[in-house]
């Protein structure tokens, strides 16, 4: 059995050499920015990191079997499977602050297998439309920016991706139900992103309670425990990031209006799907006509379809407009483009399109990696090349002091439990980092700002 499976695992990686290798590349790519990004945490990051450090620490002080429990407390307002992946890798390579670049290369390595599946599962696909999907996941502005950076949306877009590889294929109840408590313990929008799979999955299992309780239940034991312990914060926090005074951070204007509506999806252009590959994606619809590729409508393919469509149809009229959250439009198309162009015939003017968006991305993924290149080019508002798209751009040097001030406060404290309130929240200087050094040190600080202060600072000093 074993060997069969290993024969097998080995034929997969030889019939797909190239992406193996184009993975490798990237994976190096990603290890150098890495290395060479040197500035703090800023936010959310950081506080994921934190969590993080505080989860391990508590399996570390009273062990596993207790401590594994101890993720329910974790995040409060956040789901933790970003801080329980995290711990993993804490207890494989340290506890320090690089064991976060294994974490970002796996996660890398597991969406490109799960994309080798695909490509395993329809044989005859074509060598043009494996390098599109490639690029489209991999390459992409957001996918770029978010597979560095230590926050949800990404483990999020990988469950996804898993979900309608699976849905498509066995639809294995067990499978499914993992997966969506895993993808509810990661983000809590989650739900909106493939709330139509999963309605059609209980409508059409409804007849078989086996298959709705396996679909069920490992929500039931991994993510309402957490749910239920943090229920009013988490409640609260959710309101308030959706529709509250949170989301109004991230507002580009009123949802209805039509100026709105045009920023925001030039924002997706230029930061998510990346003009290169929308570009890509036209002309391959394009080149797809002429051969008179027939897309066979079915039931799957249909829900599919609803689902992308009900969430950008909230994305587009949601109050907060971070499109961070708009990730999954590039797993959704990555994946249809495979679904829908499989039966493509292999053509040179297909060949060569292809060739040239996996240039043209392979550049734009240098151009905001390292700070050489720094070239820029637009056309009316779309960039096509930039040093800055979104959340990717080129690594930063800094000699932040976090730690050595954290170090003369402790002096000037005696070591004595105090609270740090900081007059501002600057994107490298702000509370959030600072307390990620605190804890990750050790040291007696509860940091706070005014803007977020806590009525909990009751301690002997304030600084």
């Amino acid at each position: 059995m074993k060997t069969k499976t290993l024969e097998q695992l080995k034929s997969i990686l030889r019939s797909n050499w190239l992406f193996v290798f184009l993975t490798f590349l990237y994976c190096l790519v990603q290890y150098f920015f890495l290395q060479n990004n040197t500035v703090p945490m800023q936010w959310d990051d950081a506080w994921f990191y934190e969590n993080s450090i505080k989860l391990f620490d508590n399996i570390s002080r009273i062990g596993f079997m207790q401590g594994i429990f101890e993720y329910v407390k974790i995040g409060q307002t956040k789901p933790p499977l970003i801080n329980m992946l995290m711990t993993v890798f804490f207890f494989l390579f340290g506890r320090n602050m690089n064991s976060i670049i294994p974490y970002f290369l796996f996660l890398i390595l597991f969406n490109n297998i799960l994309l080798l599946a695909l490509f395993q599962r329809y044989k005859n696909l074509s060598l043009p439309i494996k390098i599109l999907a490639f690029s489209l996941l991999n390459l992409s502005p957001i996918s770029v920016g978010l597979s560095r950076i230590f926050m949800a949306d990404y483990l999020m877009g990988i469950m996804i991706f898993f979900i309608l590889i699976e849905f498509t294929g066995q639809k294995r109840s067990f499978i499914l139900g993992v997966l969506l408590a895993l993808g509810l313990l990661a983000k809590t929008q989650f739900i909106i992103y493939i709330i139509s799979i999963y309605v059609y999955i209980l409508f059409s299992t409804f007849k078989k309670p086996k298959n709705i309780f396996m679909l069920i239940f490992p929500s039931l034991i991994l993510f309402f425990p957490w749910v239920i312990y943090n229920l009013k914060i988490f409640i609260d926090f959710t309101y308030n990031i959706s529709f509250g005074g949170a989301s109004k951070n991230y507002s580009l204007g009123g949802i209805f209006d039509l100026n709105t509506f045009k920023v925001y999806w030039l924002q997706i252009i230029n930061y998510v799907i990346g003009a290169i590959n929308l570009a890509g994606i036209i002309l391959f619809i394009f080149l797809a006509r002429k051969q008179k590729n027939k897309v066979h409508l079915n039931k799957d393919l249909f829900i599919v379809l609803i689902s992308l469509f009900l969430f950008t149809l909230i994305l587009s009229f949601n109050v907060n407009k971070a499109f961070r959250f708009a990730y999954p439009l590039i797993v959704y198309t990555a994946f249809l483009a495979i679904y829908v162009f499989k039966n493509l015939r292999n053509t040179l003017s297909l060949t060569i399109l292809s060739i040239v968006i996996l240039v043209l991305s392979s550049f734009s993924l240098l151009n905001t990696s390292f700070p050489k290149f720094s070239i820029t080019r637009e056309f009316k508002s779309i960039l096509f090349f930039s040093p800055n798209l979104g959340t990717n751009y080129p690594f930063r040097r800094g000699n932040w002091k976090q730690k050595e001030i954290l170090e003369e406060i402790k002096i000037v404290s005696r070591n004595k439990k105090s609270s740090i309130i900081f007059l501002g929240d600057y994107q490298y200087f702000n509370l959030n980092n600072f307390s990620l050094y605190s804890t990750f040190n050790n040291f007696p600080f509860n940091i706070g700002t005014i803007a977020y202060f806590s009525k909990n600072l009751n301690n002997e000093e304030v600084f």
